[in-house]
Protein backbone atom coordinates (compact mmCIF):
# COMPACT_ATOMS: atom_id res chain seq x y z
CA UNK A 1 0.00 0.00 0.00
CA UNK A 2 1.35 3.68 -0.89
CA UNK A 3 0.83 5.07 2.17
CA UNK A 4 1.86 8.67 0.72
CA UNK A 5 -1.50 8.81 -1.45
CA UNK A 6 -3.86 8.65 1.59
CA UNK A 7 -4.79 11.49 3.48
CA UNK A 8 -4.56 11.41 6.90
CA UNK A 9 -8.38 10.88 7.69
CA UNK A 10 -7.79 7.88 5.19
CA UNK A 11 -5.08 6.65 7.24
CA UNK A 12 -7.31 6.28 10.37
CA UNK A 13 -10.70 4.92 8.83
CA UNK A 14 -8.39 2.17 6.53
CA UNK A 15 -7.09 1.38 10.40
CA UNK A 16 -3.59 2.03 9.53
CA UNK A 17 -3.12 4.81 12.23
CA UNK A 18 -5.01 5.16 15.07
CA UNK A 19 -6.39 8.30 17.22
CA UNK A 20 -3.27 9.06 19.53
CA UNK A 21 -3.99 12.49 19.60
CA UNK A 22 -2.20 14.97 17.47
CA UNK A 23 -2.21 15.53 13.75
CA UNK A 24 -1.26 12.39 11.63
CA UNK A 25 1.82 14.06 10.18
CA UNK A 26 3.80 12.26 7.23
CA UNK A 27 7.74 12.58 8.31
CA UNK A 28 8.91 10.45 6.10
CA UNK A 29 7.19 12.12 3.11
CA UNK A 30 9.31 15.34 4.00
CA UNK A 31 12.48 13.51 3.59
CA UNK A 32 10.94 10.98 0.27
CA UNK A 33 10.68 8.23 2.63
CA UNK A 34 6.55 6.88 2.54
CA UNK A 35 7.96 3.84 4.46
CA UNK A 36 7.36 5.74 7.87
CA UNK A 37 4.31 7.48 8.93
CA UNK A 38 3.88 9.04 12.07
CA UNK A 39 0.30 9.82 14.07
CA UNK A 40 0.52 11.62 17.84
CA UNK A 41 2.61 9.12 19.70
CA UNK A 42 3.16 6.01 16.90
CA UNK A 43 5.18 5.75 14.08
CA UNK A 44 4.71 3.09 11.24
CA UNK A 45 7.91 1.19 10.06
CA UNK A 46 7.43 -0.94 7.12
CA UNK A 47 9.33 -4.36 7.57
CA UNK A 48 11.50 -6.20 5.01
CA UNK A 49 7.93 -8.47 4.75
CA UNK A 50 5.89 -5.38 4.26
CA UNK A 51 4.41 -5.02 7.67
CA UNK A 52 3.53 -1.79 9.57
CA UNK A 53 4.99 -1.86 13.02
CA UNK A 54 3.34 0.68 16.13
CA UNK A 55 6.00 2.00 17.59
CA UNK A 56 5.85 4.56 20.20
CA UNK A 57 7.37 7.58 18.23
CA UNK A 58 11.16 7.78 19.89
CA UNK A 59 11.23 4.60 20.97
CA UNK A 60 12.69 2.52 17.65
CA UNK A 61 16.13 1.46 17.33
CA UNK A 62 17.64 1.63 13.63
CA UNK A 63 20.55 -0.24 13.57
CA UNK A 64 19.45 -2.85 10.43
CA UNK A 65 20.61 -2.29 6.77
CA UNK A 66 18.24 0.01 4.69
CA UNK A 67 15.78 0.15 3.51
CA UNK A 68 14.08 -0.65 6.13
CA UNK A 69 16.13 0.52 9.00
CA UNK A 70 14.44 -0.92 11.93
CA UNK A 71 15.81 -3.26 14.72
CA UNK A 72 13.27 -2.77 16.81
CA UNK A 73 10.94 -0.62 19.80
CA UNK A 74 8.31 -0.49 22.44
CA UNK A 75 5.04 -1.44 20.84
CA UNK A 76 2.54 1.31 20.37
CA UNK A 77 -0.12 -1.37 20.23
CA UNK A 78 -1.05 -4.81 20.14
CA UNK A 79 0.51 -6.28 17.02
CA UNK A 80 -0.16 -9.59 14.91
CA UNK A 81 2.91 -11.25 12.94
CA UNK A 82 2.90 -14.78 10.69
CA UNK A 83 6.09 -16.21 12.14
CA UNK A 84 5.45 -19.74 10.37
CA UNK A 85 3.71 -19.76 7.39
CA UNK A 86 -0.29 -20.63 8.44
CA UNK A 87 1.24 -19.55 12.28
CA UNK A 88 0.71 -16.21 14.08
CA UNK A 89 1.37 -14.73 17.08
CA UNK A 90 0.48 -11.48 19.31
CA UNK A 91 3.18 -9.57 20.74
CA UNK A 92 1.41 -7.04 23.91
CA UNK A 93 1.80 -3.19 23.22
CA UNK A 94 3.70 -0.95 25.71
CA UNK A 95 7.21 -4.25 25.50
CA UNK A 96 9.93 -4.39 23.27
CA UNK A 97 9.97 -6.09 19.88
CA UNK A 98 12.89 -7.18 18.43
CA UNK A 99 13.09 -6.66 14.54
CA UNK A 100 15.44 -8.42 12.66
CA UNK A 101 16.72 -7.11 9.34
CA UNK A 102 14.81 -9.94 7.65
CA UNK A 103 11.62 -8.52 8.97
CA UNK A 104 10.51 -11.72 10.96
CA UNK A 105 9.98 -10.79 14.21
CA UNK A 106 12.93 -11.86 16.73
CA UNK A 107 11.52 -12.03 19.79
CA UNK A 108 8.73 -10.13 21.64
CA UNK A 109 6.26 -10.26 24.68
CA UNK A 110 3.29 -12.27 23.89
CA UNK A 111 0.19 -11.28 24.41
CA UNK A 112 -2.12 -13.63 26.72
CA UNK A 113 -1.34 -17.46 26.74
CA UNK A 114 -0.49 -18.26 23.37
CA UNK A 115 -0.36 -21.59 21.46
CA UNK A 116 3.06 -21.42 19.36
CA UNK A 117 5.03 -23.80 17.03
CA UNK A 118 8.38 -24.99 18.56
CA UNK A 119 9.52 -27.94 15.49
CA UNK A 120 7.98 -30.84 14.11
CA UNK A 121 9.07 -33.21 17.42
CA UNK A 122 7.07 -31.43 19.98
CA UNK A 123 4.54 -29.44 17.10
CA UNK A 124 3.07 -26.34 19.33
CA UNK A 125 2.85 -26.15 22.70
CA UNK A 126 1.46 -23.14 24.86
CA UNK A 127 3.35 -20.16 26.14
CA UNK A 128 3.16 -17.82 28.65
CA UNK A 129 1.30 -14.81 28.52
CA UNK A 130 3.65 -12.03 28.67
CA UNK A 131 6.34 -13.83 28.41
CA UNK A 132 9.64 -13.38 26.27
CA UNK A 133 9.37 -15.78 23.48
CA UNK A 134 12.09 -15.83 20.95
CA UNK A 135 11.82 -16.91 17.24
CA UNK A 136 14.13 -18.92 15.01
CA UNK A 137 14.29 -16.12 12.02
CA UNK A 138 15.24 -17.95 8.79
CA UNK A 139 12.22 -18.08 6.60
CA UNK A 140 8.41 -17.85 7.16
CA UNK A 141 8.28 -21.38 6.11
CA UNK A 142 11.05 -22.82 8.92
CA UNK A 143 10.29 -20.24 11.42
CA UNK A 144 9.51 -21.27 14.79
CA UNK A 145 9.45 -19.98 18.50
CA UNK A 146 12.54 -21.66 20.54
CA UNK A 147 12.68 -19.55 23.73
CA UNK A 148 10.22 -18.48 26.24
CA UNK A 149 7.74 -19.93 29.36
CA UNK A 150 5.54 -22.43 29.38
CA UNK A 151 1.89 -21.65 30.32
CA UNK A 152 1.55 -24.85 32.69
CA UNK A 153 4.09 -27.30 33.65
CA UNK A 154 4.49 -29.66 29.95
CA UNK A 155 5.50 -32.95 28.91
CA UNK A 156 7.71 -33.15 25.99
CA UNK A 157 10.49 -34.72 23.94
CA UNK A 158 14.06 -34.32 25.20
CA UNK A 159 15.21 -36.50 22.62
CA UNK A 160 14.28 -39.60 20.09
CA UNK A 161 13.69 -41.71 23.22
CA UNK A 162 12.76 -39.71 26.64
CA UNK A 163 10.28 -37.14 27.51
CA UNK A 164 10.04 -34.97 30.41
CA UNK A 165 8.25 -32.63 32.44
CA UNK A 166 9.12 -29.34 31.93
CA UNK A 167 8.18 -26.85 34.53
CA UNK A 168 5.63 -24.25 33.43
CA UNK A 169 5.31 -20.56 34.68
CA UNK A 170 8.39 -18.73 36.11
CA UNK A 171 10.87 -20.92 34.19
CA UNK A 172 12.48 -21.12 31.01
CA UNK A 173 12.39 -23.17 28.21
CA UNK A 174 14.46 -23.41 24.95
CA UNK A 175 13.62 -25.96 21.70
CA UNK A 176 15.90 -27.10 19.20
CA UNK A 177 15.70 -26.43 15.07
CA UNK A 178 14.00 -29.92 14.82
CA UNK A 179 11.81 -29.19 17.90
CA UNK A 180 13.29 -31.02 20.93
CA UNK A 181 13.60 -29.40 24.54
CA UNK A 182 17.17 -27.73 24.80
CA UNK A 183 16.64 -26.86 27.85
CA UNK A 184 13.93 -26.47 30.57
CA UNK A 185 13.61 -27.10 34.36
CA UNK A 186 12.91 -30.88 34.89
CA UNK A 187 10.27 -31.99 37.13
CA UNK A 188 10.45 -35.58 36.10
CA UNK A 189 9.53 -37.76 33.18
CA UNK A 190 5.80 -38.11 32.31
Amino acid sequence: MNFKKLLPGALVAAGLVTACGGEVQETGAEQGDPRIIESGLTTYYTTALGESVPCVSGSASLLNAAPYPLSGCTLAENFTHEYRTGYTVQFVAGRYLNVPASGLMGAGYINGDQSLYVGAVNGSVLFDSGSTVGFRTGSLATGAAYAGSLAADTCLWWNSTTKVICAGVDYSIQFTASGYVYGCTVLGPC
